[in-house]
């Protein structure tokens, strides 16, 4: 569903283009906040993962 909406809907999400590879490509601002939702991810599940490991009765909150 949500890849659905993305590309139905990615146009006006996109943003502004801030490096053009070729006339059909480029990098946007979109591109760019995409990396940033997998840095929170990827610390989220390193900071889980760090907990569970010391174990503890909280160990998952």
């Amino acid at each position: 569903m949500a890849s659905f909406l993305w590309l139905a809907l990615s146009g006006p999400l996109e943003g502004r283009v801030l490096y053009v590879f070729n006339p059909g490509h480029g990098l946007t601002e979109s591109d760019l906040l995409s990396f940033v939702g997998f840095g929170i991810a990827a610390w989220g599940f390193w900071a889980s993962y760090r907990r569970y490991k010391r174990g503890g009765p909280n160990r998952w909150l």
